[in-house]
Order: structure tokens, then C-alpha cells, then sequence
């Protein structure tokens, strides 16, 4: 699949680099420079879970009308998927920001700057019909635990994967 590191610039992600996969499957393609609403983006929400609920709310707003797809359409939505995220540690999205395409991220936080890093992959949505999406959200997670806790981030020093998965 294809790798995304992205940056939380605002309220919007900022793909930063792209990486596709290997494989001779159809790749999701978004460019470097690409910029989509965080809280539409399965990266977006794994950055801005990050932040507690006060700090979403006056970053985001209380109007998500760029959602699409399955994104989260009003604040209370957009808070209780990123609570989800930040007991599990990834975040999935389906055709939110790109039609036909899903995404599975995590993230980092740089416990010096405080600035949030996102760790993601873009693949087909049609493959999330044959696969079961846990595994790749885990492997996902478990790359950023294993970055996080080499930086000092401290949600990844004390994060506990089998307490998620629980």
C-alpha cells in the first residue's frame, strides 16, 4: 500500500512525503503537498487525538462542512471517534477524503515542539470488503509506538497495546 507521513498545518493535514508500496495491486496516489480537513481524514483525526477536547474545539470549530463520506459531520462526532482513536491508538477512514480510497493511521507527537506527526497508508476501499482492517490499523499503531517511544512521546512511553486490543 502507500505511505503517508503528514503534518496537522490548522485545521488541515499536509501530506509531506509519499511512499507506494511494492505491490503490483492499484496504489492510492496523493501527493506531497496534498491538503485535506483533519477531521476528515483517518490521519487528521489520529493527530488532532492528540490534543484534548478543548484544544480540538477551538482548532476545528464547531463546522465540519468539508466532511465527506463517513467523515464526521458536527464536533460531538468529530470527539467521540477521537476518543476511540486515543484508546486504541489508530484511525481508520473510508472514502472520506479521497473517493475510493481508505486510510489507517497513527501518530507522533515530537515531545520538544509539542507538533504532531502523522503516520498513515491510503489503500483501495474495496479492499477493506476482503480483508478485516484491525491488523493493518495494529501494524500501523505498533510502527508509531515503536518511533514514539524512541522520541520520548509520552502517549506512546505509556501506551499498553494489549489494554487496546482488550
Amino acid at each position: 500500500y502507500t505511505g503517508y507521513p503528514n503534518l496537522l498545518d490548522g485545521d488541515e493535514t499536509l501530506v509531506i512525503r509519499m511512499r507506494q508500496g511494492r505491490g503490483g495491486r492499484l496504489q492510492a496516489y496523493t501527493p506531497e503537498g496534498t491538503r485535506g480537513p483533519a477531521y476528515g481524514t483517518s490521519v487528521g483525526r489520529a493527530m488532532l487525538s492528540r490534543f484534548d477536547d478543548a484544544t480540538v474545539s477551538t482548532q476545528i470549530g464547531t463546522r465540519l462542512d468539508r466532511a465527506e463520506g463517513s467523515a464526521p459531520r458536527t464536533l460531538p462526532e468529530l470527539l467521540s471517534r477521537l476518543e476511540h482513536v486515543r484508546t486504541m491508538g489508530w484511525s481508520l477512514s473510508r472514502g472520506e477524503s479521497v473517493h475510493g480510497v481508505a486510510g489507517v493511521a497513527s501518530a507522533v507527537v515530537d515531545p520538544t515542539t509539542g507538533r504532531p506527526y502523522g503516520l498513515g497508508i491510503g489503500i483501495p476501499a474495496d479492499d477493506l470488503n476482503d480483508i478485516d482492517p484491525v491488523p493493518l490499523g495494529e501494524a500501523v499503531r505498533d510502527a508509531a509506538h515503536a518511533v514514539g517511544r524512541r522520541i520520548g512521546d509520552p502517549y506512546w512511553v505509556g501506551f499498553r497495546a494489549e489494554l487496546a486490543e482488550s
